[in-house]
């Protein structure tokens, strides 16, 4: 299977070998359909019952939550490109593209792609690192596409802080070799994390300890939990909306996934869970909570839905530390802010072409301007915020139902912050849907104009709330139980 691979690689070539912006643009999507429609079908494949070993090595695809993983890492990539033939033309269009940022924004995001293929399917720790640090690379150079101040800040801190970040992780990752040869396994083997789970029961406690801290706040740092979390608002409101969908929509969930593979390894050696449940809980409410208190003066429609992403992965930090229904609602979160994130900032991109600001206080009056854009908005942040019958509804109800029980203050900390942050979210987009607009526009005499993005965003409102209604079925949920144990 690794053969596939190829196929991110031709597309980054072929940027590089097409003549015109269109022809890159359809090139890009041809590669985008095939390639992420072949490990779309590998993995519902998997899912739902056709299991097969798809590498061996130093890559391995031999679990449930692995080929869950890739599924959103396609899905995603295909509804990015396929956004990203409307945004990054109506940005040609308008002269804010030239064909050579053009061509590097379709040469960078097949490799990002890649890249996070290789650290799902990694059982090398060196290959993991090597995938963990491409996504950095690839997305720096998104980040600072535009070249303006702003961006070009954003992306120097965005390459210092995840290099750094994924260099503490590499003293972690040095340490659990040390304890696999210390344990008897050759250099090969040592650096094998299936290998090192095999024998993870002979490790010295106290020193896993301290590598599994070197690990969270390493790669706790490209998962956004806080205090760590400084780049993601910056990056994700400075780069293309399509681009801020793949880094909030896929590059977090898996960072996370590589962490939880982590913690599972920790929590096997220990005989217990309590230790890094508890290390997990605490950084998954503290992100909460600051994604909170940012979020009731946020005056940036973009960086709220970063913000918003810093919330969502302290819930999927306080959830793993639940236990077995913990873990469940982990999963089903995954899936739902995939979706609802990434329709998000796709939306944000067409209301940023139509109105020239990401400011909130110069969008005003959008259900009236653009009716189409300000609905799907509307309805995204009703979903993004737990509203039903969105599937988040029912993964928060899962954590806060399990937090109760083991850690109630906590979780009572958790729903004042959710709620919060909810009025926040509700009040910034109300007043950027219907507040007074004091100045006549002509915008409004116009009618909107249905797109490519505006279909994208519609199939995935359809997947959030039919899959928001089936969740619950003995069907649907047994395929998350399925998931969630192979964890």
């Amino acid at each position: 299977m690794s053969i596939f691979f190829t196929i991110f690689l031709l597309a980054a070539a072929s940027a590089y070998l097409a003549r015109t912006e269109k022809q890159i643009r359809m090139s890009a999507l041809f590669f985008a359909l095939l390639g992420g429609g072949i490990f779309l079908y590998f993995a519902v494949s998997y899912i739902f019952g056709t299991t097969f070993q798809a590498f061996s090595g130093w890559l391995r695809a031999d679990s449930y939550y692995t080929w869950f993983m890739v599924g959103l890492v396609a899905f995603t990539y295909i509804t990015a490109i396929i956004a990203s033939v409307r945004y990054i033309g109506e940005e040609s269009h308008e002269k804010l593209l030239t064909l050579d940022k053009i061509r590097l924004y379709f040469f960078c995001v097949p490799l990002f792609i890649l890249s996070m293929l290789i650290a799902i399917f990694a059982d090398h720790l060196g290959v993991l690192w090597i995938g963990l640090e491409g996504t950095t690379l690839a997305t720096t150079l998104l980040v600072a596409l535009y070249r303006k101040d702003a961006s070009i800040e954003a992306a120097w801190k965005f390459i210092i802080l995840c290099s750094v970040g994924i260099g503490i992780s590499m003293i972690g990752l040095l340490m659990l070799v040390r304890m696999g040869m210390d344990a008897g396994l050759d250099v090969y083997d040592a650096f094998s994390f299936s290998s090192l789970r095999e024998h993870a029961g002979v490790f010295p406690i106290e020193t896993l300890k301290l590598a599994f801290v070197f690990i969270l706040i390493g790669i706790g740092t490209k998962v956004g939990f806080a205090p760590m979390h400084t780049w993601l608002p910056d990056a994700h409101s400075k780069t293309p909306s399509p681009v801020s969908a793949l880094l909030s929509g896929v590059l977090l969930n898996v960072a996370f996934f590589i962490l939880i593979r982590f913690k599972v390894l920790t929590d096997l050696a220990m005989g217990s869970s309590a230790w890094t449940d508890r290390l997990m809980m605490i950084f998954g409410l503290l992100s909460i909570v600051l994604a909170a208190f940012f979020l009731l003066q946020q005056r940036n429609y973009k960086r709220m839905l970063a913000y918003s992403s810093v919330e969502h992965m302290g819930l999927m930090g306080f959830a793993s530390g639940l236990g077995y229904v913990g873990m469940l609602a982990l999963t089903i979160h995954t899936l739902f802010h995939t979706l609802t994130k990434s329709a998000l900032f796709f939306i944000s991109g067409e209301i940023l072409l139509s109105q020239k600001t990401t400011k909130i206080s110069g969008v005003k009056n959008l259900m009236k301007k653009t009716p189409i854009t300000a609905t799907l908005f509307l309805l995204g942040i009703l979903a993004i915020i737990a509203v039903p019958p969105s599937g988040l509804f029912t993964s928060e109800f899962m954590i806060v139902g399990a937090g109760l029980q083991k850690a109630p203050w906590m979780t009572i900390v958790l729903l004042i912050a959710l709620s919060m942050i909810a009025l926040s979210m509700l009040k910034s987009a109300a007043a950027m849907l219907y507040a007074h607009d004091d100045v006549v526009s002509t915008e409004i005499t116009h009618k909107e104009r249905f797109t490519l993005t505006h279909a994208v965003v519609i199939f995935q409102l359809f997947l959030i709330v039919a899959l928001g209604f089936l969740v619950t079925t003995p069907l649907v949920i047994n395929v998350f139980h399925l998931i969630s144990k192979s964890i």
